[in-house]
């Protein structure tokens, strides 16, 4: 799921060392071996992977995030969808 949560000015979470890694949405498109405008698609949709905004048209996912959308979808079966 996709959360853009707001923080207080100085109560921003930590970003954790082994989250550290930001990916911008053609890595991550290529890493799921799909097309870019799905993963856009999904951010307007509110879906996809958890992402960052750094400047007005600059987005990122933190490989963490990207790790935990894709754990988060492991099916053992078509009934458990």
């Amino acid at each position: 799921m996709t959360e853009n949560v707001a923080h207080p000015a100085g109560q921003r979470p930590p970003l954790a060392e082994e989250s550290a890694e930001l990916l911008t949405t053609r890595e991550v498109a290529k890493l799921l071996r799909i097309d870019p405008s799905t993963v856009a698609r999904w951010r307007a949709q509110g879906q996809g992977p958890r992402w960052i905004r750094v400047a007005l048209r600059t987005v990122r996912y933190r490989r963490s995030d990207v790790d935990r959308f894709l754990a988060d979808r492991i099916r053992t079966s078509t009934a458990a969808a």
